[in-house]
């Protein structure tokens, strides 16, 4: 019988230390790889997915999105020069003081002086208005966006829209007291078409500077309303601008290339893990390799694309449904957590109340349709109607739903006038009462438009 072998400390210290360099050195290695080769054939999955619903998954494909129209249709380099003539905004001193003195009148006319004051700014910027009503001809506009950029992507044309609509809304406003309102009505709808300059723009933040823009131009069919009645035919053609100024796939184009950007910046972490380096030089690169390496940015990135499919999805129902499907989404994202730095924790929570900026901005199209249409009501019968009933089908095909509730838009007769008004995001009928000053505006009052002459 042989002797039995006798296995002796250091050896079996040996064994073990072999099992742990195994482990660490191939078995952990070859699991880690295997789980980022499963990892990214499900990102090619989730991206395939994307592209077969339509909607882009590379900056090249989204550039391809967003196409650009022929030269002798792109509104684009007119709207480039207007650009370069004086600049109302924020950056001109002369037009803050000017816009300050004219935001205090909210109604009625301006003070002679003040009448005055912008005829004179009107007469400064002749060229840009020029270029701006001939723009407004051409049947399309991009301008150059270079998507490759990722999140340095630049935008400047979004305030030098904005500052051209207000100049707009001025001039508009001038003509209706001066009972131009032929010149009133090509303001108004000139401004409409810079709004939609920026309607195809694949961003969520040029989605709701065209929302802002719409409420300048809404904004300004109510004053000049106030000043002078406009004829059946300009009616209708106001009509027809605030029925083409609905879309309810903006913020869906928008999520879709805010979607992209996030994906340019899961291909290079370091854009969430820099901040890192101000404590310790050097630690947002560890952190940014330590994410790649355990497949912790995949999964971030598989989660990301989990939840901003749920909130494209929720973009594309009636508003008064989006907005409880984004406050679910808005909770789940709130109690996930991790120690990691996440981009999809960064960026999602923050566009989960677009939806409310998209039921205001229809809110505020709706009801200046309905008062438009109310014009015309007065027009042919000499009177107000009744209720809001009495619009359909005449002057409206069917009765305007408010986007908060999904109810019918409320009407009310004044002494003096009347007022068209939505609930708004506080969900009460306040009786078309204004927001209250000093307060969130957004919670208090009815979103309204309100005709008193």
């Amino acid at each position: 019988m042989e002797k039995e072998r006798r296995s002796y400390p250091w050896q079996r210290r040996q064994r073990k230390i072999l099992v742990i360099i195994f482990i660490f050195f191939v078995a952990l290695p070859a699991a880690l790889i295997a789980l980022r080769k499963y990892q990214d054939i499900q990102f090619q999955k989730q991206l395939q997915a994307i592209r077969d619903a339509g909607f882009p998954a590379t900056a090249p494909e989204l550039a391809n999105y967003y196409p650009t129209p022929p030269a002798d249709q792109n509104a684009a380099d007119l709207y480039q020069q207007s650009f370069d003539f004086k600049k109302p905004g924020p950056a001109n001193q002369e037009f803050r003081d000017l816009e300050q003195k004219l935001g205090e009148v909210k109604k009625g006319r301006f003070a002679e002086d003040l009448h005055k004051l912008a005829e004179d700014y009107l007469a400064e910027n002749t060229e840009k208005l020029r270029l701006l009503h001939e723009a407004a001809k051409f049947p399309a506009c991009r301008f150059p966006l270079d998507f490759s950029k990722g999140s340095a992507l630049e935008l400047p044309h979004l305030s030098q829209l904005r500052a051209s609509m207000r100049l707009l809304s001025l001039e508009a406003i001038l003509a209706a007291e001066d009972g131009d309102m032929n010149r009133a009505l090509d303001s108004i709808l000139t401004a409409f078409a810079v709004t939609n300059a920026i309607r195809q723009e694949p961003l969520v933040i040029s989605q709701l500077v065209w929302m802002a823009c719409h409420g300048i131009a809404c904004d300004t069919v109510r004053r000049t309303m106030d000043l002078a009645p406009f004829s059946e035919e300009q009616l209708a053609q106001l009509a027809t601008a605030l029925k083409n100024a609905e879309d309810p796939e903006s913020m869906g184009r928008g999520l879709a290339g805010e979607r992209v950007l996030a994906l340019m910046a899961y291909e290079d972490p370091i854009l969430i893990t820099n901040d890192l380096d101000h404590t310790i030089h050097g630690a947002g690169t560890a952190a940014a390799a330590l994410l790649q390496v355990t497949g912790a940015l995949n999964r971030d990135c598989e989660y990301y694309l989990r939840m901003m499919n749920q909130m494209i999805d929720a973009s594309r129902l009636p508003a008064y449904e989006a907005m409880p499907a984004m406050r679910q989404i808005e909770r789940r994202l709130n109690a996930s957590s991790s120690w990691l730095p996440s981009i999809a924790r960064i960026q999602l929570p923050a566009l989960t109340r677009i939806i409310e900026a998209q039921a205001r901005d229809q809110a505020i199209l709706r009801t200046t349709a309905t008062s438009v249409a109310i014009e015309r009501y007065r027009l042919l019968y000499n009177h107000l109607p009744e209720q809001i009933n009495d619009l359909t089908p005449s002057f409206l095909e069917s009765i305007p739903i408010d986007p908060f509730d999904g109810q019918p838009l409320h009407y009310r007769r004044l002494d003096t006038g009347y007022v068209v008004y939505s609930v708004g995001l506080n969900l009460k009928d306040d009786d078309g009462a204004e927001p209250l000053p000093r307060l969130d505006n957004r919670m208090t009052g009815d979103i309204i438009f309100r005709v008193e002459r």
